[in-house]
C-alpha cells in the first residue's frame, strides 16, 4: 500500500509498504523515532553540528529501518517509490516528518 512521507510543505516521498503496516503507519513512524532517538540505538544517523548531536534522515533511513526491524523474516520489503513530488494522492495515508 502506498503511503505519502511528507518532509516539508510540497515536498514528499512516496513509499510502499504491507497493507497492514499501512493501516498503522503513524504507530510504524513512533517506533521509528523511538529507535532513532534512543542513544543506546546503533546507528549512523547521528551528526554533529557545533558540538551538538543532530539527526539526519529521510525516506531511506525509514524504509531500511522498516525492512530490518519490522520485515526482517518476510519475503515483503518496503520500497521507496517516488521522490521530491510536490504533490500527492490524499487517498494514501500520510505522515510528516
Amino acid at each position: 500500500m502506498l503511503v505519502n512521507v511528507e518532509f516539508f510543505a510540497n515536498d514528499f516521498d512516496i513509499i510502499d509498504v504491507p497493507d497492514y503496516l499501512a493501516k498503522d503507519i503513524e504507530n510504524v513512524q513512533q517506533k521509528f523515532w523511538d529507535w532513532l532517538y534512543d542513544e543506546s540505538s546503533n546507528h549512523n544517523y547521528w551528526t554533529l553540528i557545533n558540538g551538538i548531536r543532530c539527526y539526519s534522515y529521510g525516506s531511506d533511513e525509514f524504509v531500511d529501518w522498516i525492512n530490518k526491524f519490522l520485515l526482517h523474516e518476510t519475503d515483503e520489503k518496503a520500497i521507496i517509490v517516488s521522490r521530491l513530488l510536490t504533490e500527492y494522492n490524499n487517498d494514501n495515508p500520510t505522515i510528516c516528518f
